[in-house]
């Protein structure tokens, strides 16, 4: 590993170390590497120690013919002698006890599955019925964990115009963004990280937030697009509209049999029950 890089990697690490709260005087500072495929390639142990010192660890490394790329700071566990906690949260569980979705199984894990940024961002299937109403009016992720997070009280602004948020983007209203197409979602969310996840699968988390926001003024939009191309809105629109107006939802309940999409046909099946 060439000398530039390692000094680089020491001077963020310690830069991290430093922003996390340890001290100079902490002596049990210590990180663990693992290598990114779980696997022994090169002979090196599983779990290595990598002190502080990364510029003479990874030269060490080098030395022992160990392929740099082989290894991924993919766990970093910082351990404080001083600190009395791991990971310097101490006892603190506000991450944990805020999730909406009990997302945190135990300290430091986290169960991806259960998490309103997967479900709403990358999770690409009709999400599960347990965790719509904890969801809210999350539209695209969650971070009430980050915002709960005492030590996120040190983060600043971000001087970076990129970073700041877009005046069409702030507070947007549901009404409107659940009546955009492809065309005007694309050019809607131009230049934005949004456009990433599709119209269906972004409509289809707002037709959770309209199932949640008991807004009877939403009936008639929610309804239109019970005949939408994409399964994925036809059967959020089934459960938001069950939401909203149960009488309205059961007087279409012949629609079902038209339905050609087994999962959509589960959402009305579910919904007409939970009507009776």
């Amino acid at each position: 590993v060439p000398v530039e890089v390692a000094a680089e990697i020491s001077k963020r690490v310690t830069l991290l170390l430093w922003s996390m709260g340890a001290g100079a005087g902490c002596d049990a500072q210590y990180l663990f590497a693992e290598d990114i495929l779980g696997t022994n390639r090169g002979h090196m142990p599983r779990h290595a120690k990598v002190y502080r010192n990364f510029a003479s660890e990874f030269d060490r490394l080098q030395r022992e013919r160990i392929a740099a790329s082989d290894v991924a700071l993919r766990h970093l566990r910082v351990c404080y002698h001083n600190y009395g906690g791991a990971y310097n949260c101490g006892t603190c569980m506000k991450c944990q006890d805020i999730c909406p979705t009990k997302a945190f199984p135990a300290p430091y894990k986290l169960d991806a599955r259960r998490c309103i940024s997967y479900l709403t961002i990358e999770h690409k299937g009709h999400i599960p019925h347990e965790f719509r109403e904890a969801i809210g009016n999350r539209i695209y992720g969650c971070d009430d964990c980050l915002a709960a997070c005492p030590w996120n009280k040190f983060a600043q602004t971000a001087r970076e115009s990129a970073f700041h948020p877009r005046a069409e983007l702030t507070a947007p209203l549901l009404k409107e963004l659940v009546a955009l197409d492809d065309a005007a979602f694309r050019e809607f969310f131009r230049g934005s990280p949004i456009k990433r996840i599709g119209r269906d699968r972004f409509i289809r988390n707002v037709l959770i937030a309209i199932g949640n926001s008991g807004d009877p003024s939403l009936v008639p939009q929610t309804e239109r697009l019970l005949g939408d191309a994409s399964p994925l809105v036809r059967g959020a629109a089934v459960w938001a509209l069950g939401r909203l107006d149960r009488s309205r939802l059961s007087s279409l309940a012949t629609s079902r049999y038209r339905e050609t999409d087994a999962g959509v046909r589960d959402e009305w099946n579910i919904a007409l029950e939970s009507a009776l």
